[in-house]
């Protein structure tokens, strides 16, 4: 078998148990709604079965509707797939957390998520605006959320059954173990990496 094949096939294990996730995957930053649609069904046909999403995208639901159409067509199963979708900032209150992830389900038309990442370390001001910005152009942080709060709210999605996995996105392991001194999370603590290592995919690390 050749490197390239090898890779294809290749499987990565998620910590605690929790499954395997495909080493290649198929990134769905696309602008075009119908491209996306098309791209998305295409490389299910070309035998991509990680999809990689993000409400930030903008274009879940056609990401949804691509899926549906390959279930239908009788190519695959919804068991054949890794799905996995992000959080963007500006849900990042525990309130919000919920709502969003069952947001992305109901886009992306299926009943359960593998792996749900948090897209950026970074809380945005709460609300639907995902680029909230003062009348200087500069972003909004939300200060009065921290990395815990958001990351136990993503716990709770992982214990209620509809997410097989968590995880963190554009960060380094070594800033998420280090003690945090600018916003929007000012603490006096280090940041634990993972309270629950059976749902903890993306960190590396263990913290108390």
């Amino acid at each position: 078998m050749k490197q390239s094949d090898s890779l294809r096939f290749r499987k990565l294990p998620l910590r605690g148990g929790s499954g395997t996730m495909p080493a290649i995957g198929f990134g769905t930053l696309i602008p075009d709604a119908t491209e996306t649609r098309n791209s998305t069904r295409a490389a299910l046909e070309a035998g991509f079965r990680h999809l990689d999403c993000a409400d930030r995208y903008r274009n879940e639901e056609q990401v949804g509707v691509a899926i549906r159409e390959a279930i239908q067509a009788g190519s695959l199963t919804r068991g054949d797939l890794f799905i996995t979708t992000k959080l963007w900032n500006n849900n990042h209150r525990p309130e919000r957390v919920q709502p969003a992830f069952e947001a992305s389900l109901a886009k992306l038309q299926v009943g359960y998520i593998d792996l749900y990442l948090m897209h950026t370390p970074y809380a945005f001001q709460p609300g639907d605006n995902q680029d909230p910005r003062d009348q200087n152009g500069k972003v909004i942080y939300d200060e009065g959320v921290t990395l815990i709060d958001t990351w136990r709210a993503m716990e709770a999605l992982v214990d209620g059954g509809k997410c097989k996995a968590i995880g963190l996105s554009d960060i380094s392991a070594e800033r998420v173990s280090r003690r945090e001194s600018s916003p929007p999370w000012s603490r006096s603590s280090p940041i634990p990496i993972c309270r629950k290592p059976r749902s903890c995919n993306s960190a590396t690390a263990t913290g108390s």
